[in-house]
């Protein structure tokens, strides 16, 4: 017997979503766990219950025109349970359940955000293998942006600070520490109504603070990268009959150039990079890494036609 509840509420400040389901005794998933004893407890699973639930609460608070809160937590009692129960193949195949929490503030230069974050890392043994992740205890972002300053610039600011904890397996060989990001940024933006040329220059400095650091890698490493960018584009358009119906055809050639010198990386702890899915958008990053710690080199020049 699944019992289930479902529980949503919106108020003046808040709406939210609570669900909490579970089946007690569930004979199906203690047969399983009989056939599959050996290979559970070599997978760490050796003491699994057959009274299976789950938790899900989501939470949006906005306390006053810059002041807002926000939770997210989803927890199974085990790796199974959304195989079994999921009502998608999303949910099915999920593994990685976010628990989080945050506070932010915004106003019209500024935003900063504070918050906790961890993964509960699901490894079913009848999937393929799936890395645990690292949890933030905090997360802390400040970020400005001025537009139409003097001479045209613009100006943003991206700084974060995280606290790198790893809860999964082989704690004492992960590094785990303090991480410090800055990254100015600055733009020029020519633009009417033909096209556009968008210079940028940025850079990116990366301290690392590490209080456990099992391999050869310095206890604390500061890393600076600078890049440099053209953007650029012109717009044509033309009007067109076809099938007896009037059309607008645009033409946009777009030309993107990309410098961003050699900075040997190979000492620095990597805690959430890793490359992007090669899409047309990477054409135009600036980074073909996901994530702070890897800032890929490049001295390249795209061109598209859209």
């Amino acid at each position: 017997l699944d019992l289930g509840a479902d529980f949503r509420y919106h108020t003046e400040k808040s709406v939210g979503n609570i669900k909490l389901d579970g089946i007690y005794h569930d004979k199906a998933f203690e047969q399983y766990i009989n056939d599959n004893e050996e290979a559970l407890a070599d997978n760490g699973q050796g003491n699994l219950s057959d009274n299976r639930y789950q938790v899900y609460f989501q939470d949006a608070t906005k306390i006053d025109e810059n002041w807002s809160a926000n939770a997210h937590y989803h927890y199974v009692s085990d790796d199974y349970y959304l195989q079994n129960f999921g009502s998608s193949i999303g949910e099915t195949t999920e593994n990685q359940l976010l628990q989080e929490a945050d506070v932010d503030y915004k106003n019209e230069h500024w935003n900063s955000m504070l918050m906790m974050r961890h993964y509960q890392t699901l490894h079913p043994i009848n999937q393929t293998a799936v890395g645990d992740v690292y949890s933030n205890y905090p997360f802390w972002s400040l970020n400005g942006n001025y537009s139409n300053l003097p001479g045209g610039l613009n100006f943003l600011l991206n700084n974060e600070y995280d606290n790198f904890v790893w809860t999964g397996d082989n704690k004492d060989s992960q590094p785990i520490g303090d991480r410090f990001h800055s990254n100015p940024l600055f733009t020029r933006p020519m633009m009417d109504l033909s096209g556009y040329v968008k210079p940028t220059v940025q850079v990116q400095e990366t301290y690392y603070g590490l209080s456990q650091n099992p391999t050869d890698l310095d206890s604390t490493l500061n890393i600076l990268v600078p890049q440099t960018s053209l953007d650029s584009s012109v717009f044509f358009d033309r009007n067109t009959n076809f099938g007896g119906k009037d059309w607008t055809q645009t033409l946009e050639p777009r030309f993107y150039y990309l410098y961003v010198p050699y900075v040997n990386q190979t000492q620095v702890p990597n805690f959430d990079s890793g490359y992007n899915i090669f899409t047309y958008d990477q054409l135009f990053r600036p980074n073909r890494f996901s994530g702070i710690d890897r800032v890929g080199d490049a001295n390249q020049a795209s061109l598209a036609l859209m």
